[in-house]
């Protein structure tokens, strides 16, 4: 969840960096989210958008890139020519899928880290209905039936799908993964 401190933060840092750029922005900015809209990042790109644009008095355009767990959005940026008019928010997560499948970009060489914007937590959650209260007995439940419960996340191969899967083999259960097209379908369906 995006912190006031951070989001103040950047907004106030802004007409720094435009002076450093001699006008900069003097015509609109793209924002690229690497995910579907309603997820974290977008969240967090839109109210930042929005006050950047009240303060720099230029549009920021948020558009919502996803696919192939932030590799199609990522590499948009990545191609985009380097003059400060394609900026990307993302997680801290997104080279995951550097590491499941070749991208045209470098994780570490393709992207300049400069803002911090926020820290979220990861959440496991259950539907009210589904009998386990409690970490204990959803392990106890998948011991005793392997394979018969499932879990969504907002896409394979993103970190969401890690810690899953990471929790699965430090708690010796088998969960089926069911990859939803984003943060927001996964937990609304």
């Amino acid at each position: 969840m995006i912190g006031r401190r951070p989001l103040l933060a950047a907004a106030l840092a802004a007409p720094a960096i435009a002076r450093a750029q001699s006008g900069w922005p003097n015509r609109p900015v793209r924002v690229v989210v690497p995910f579907p809209p309603g997820g974290s990042n977008d969240v967090i790109a839109r109210p930042l958008a929005e006050r950047l644009q009240a303060r720099l008095g230029q549009a920021f355009v948020v558009e919502n890139r996803g696919g192939a767990g932030g590799a199609i959005g990522a590499g948009q940026v990545a191609q985009a020519a380097a003059d400060g008019y394609t900026l990307m928010v993302t997680s801290s997560s997104f080279p995951t899928t550097a590491v499941l499948q070749k991208t045209p970009w470098d994780a570490e060489g393709s992207f300049d880290a400069v803002a911090l914007l926020a820290r979220a937590p990861f959440f496991l959650m259950v539907n009210p209905g589904f009998a386990p209260r409690n970490v204990a007995e959803l392990v106890a439940l998948a011991k005793a039936r392997p394979g018969s419960i499932d879990y969504g996340t907002s896409g394979a191969g993103g970190i969401n799908h890690f810690i899953s899967e990471y929790f699965c083999l430090r708690a010796g259960i088998q969960m089926n993964h069911i990859p939803y097209r984003g943060t927001a379908p996964a937990v609304t369906r």
